[in-house]
């Protein structure tokens, strides 16, 4: 297995959507799923950095992120808290899913460096932000569709960034990994993942 490419996207506008294990759908579908898979898939990427090419995990999340506004996280449990507030309101809800996406890359990307079982082999971590993508995510709110069809990128064009991320050499070089990519081009991510602020965030929340 060569290339893990994660999304998953839930951006419901009802009151309140809960999965049957009483998480907020935003929340399991987002975050915790796409977490759990990735690494249940270790094990099988681990075996292709026995190849010269470098494996690749890219998990999709979004510019929203910038904007996520997270007071829970100096929270004993970050994920508890969030999901027994009430006042977690929709919007605000999906950017902190996706900002969660960007902790977790960097997370693991770190994980990944500090492990013995890879030797001097490399997995690449990323994050990549495909741009608004005219798709049928939001369907519950006009004020959305109408926004996607105005300014919303086609799939094919959305997909460019994670292609380059998936294949480019270029990528493979550039350390340490757990960078977020937008527009084929490695950004710096919300203030929130940085430094060593962010570094503690992404632990804790791992």
């Amino acid at each position: 297995m060569s290339v893990i490419k994660r999304e998953a996207n839930n951006l419901s506008f009802r009151q309140c959507s809960l999965t049957q294990y009483s998480l907020f759908r935003s929340l399991q579908v987002n975050h915790l799923s796409t977490m759990l898979l990735t690494l249940l898939l270790l094990p099988a990427i681990r075996r292709t950095t026995a190849s010269t090419w470098a494996p690749r995990i890219i998990l999709l999340t979004s510019e929203v992120h910038y904007w996520a506004d997270l007071p829970e996280r100096t929270a004993p449990n970050i994920l508890t808290t969030l999901n027994n507030s009430t006042a977690w309101g929709t919007a605000n809800r999906y950017r902190v899913t996706k900002l969660f996406n960007v902790l977790f890359v960097q997370e693991l990307a770190r994980r990944l460096a500090r492990s013995p079982l890879l030797g001097d082999r490399s997995i690449v971590v990323s994050s990549v932000n495909p741009g608004l993508t005219n798709t049928n995510i939001g369907v519950g709110s006009l004020s959305f569709i109408v926004k996607k069809l105005l300014f919303g990128r086609s799939a094919e064009r959305s997909a460019i960034t994670s292609v380059y991320v998936a294949t480019a050499p270029e990528v493979a070089k550039l350390t340490p990994y757990g960078r977020y990519y937008s527009n084929c081009m490695a950004e710096e991510a919300a203030d929130l993942t940085l430094g060593v602020e962010g570094e503690e965030l992404a632990g804790r929340l791992w």
